[in-house]
């Protein structure tokens, strides 16, 4: 799920997300999250994917990396995941 960048002050994405990861009851095997994710959030989606394969976040700015770590410890992929971050530059790179 992605949204345009702008901030989602009504929580409008979140929401919805939060519906589609209900209706998958339990199935959900692949999520994709822009601009929008919360710790609150990623809490839900942990604690009802059991079988979650892939779970991806770009420029989730309100997830804490304490929300992070707590979700990612009940996810089922886990033990197995890889986790990068990269941070932006505020200068930019020489040639």
């Amino acid at each position: 799920m992605r949204n345009s960048g702008e901030r989602d002050k009504d929580h409008v994405h979140e929401k919805m997300c939060v519906h589609a990861v209900g209706r998958c009851c339990g199935y959900l095997l692949d999520i994709n999250i822009e601009y929008f994710g919360t710790d609150e959030l990623q809490f839900y989606i942990s604690e009802r994917s059991v079988h979650l394969k892939r779970l991806r976040l770009f420029s989730c700015y309100e997830i804490s990396d304490e929300g992070l770590s707590e979700a990612a410890s009940k996810l089922p992929f886990s033990k197995s995941a890889k986790f990068r971050y990269v941070p932006f530059r505020n200068t930019p790179s020489k040639p």
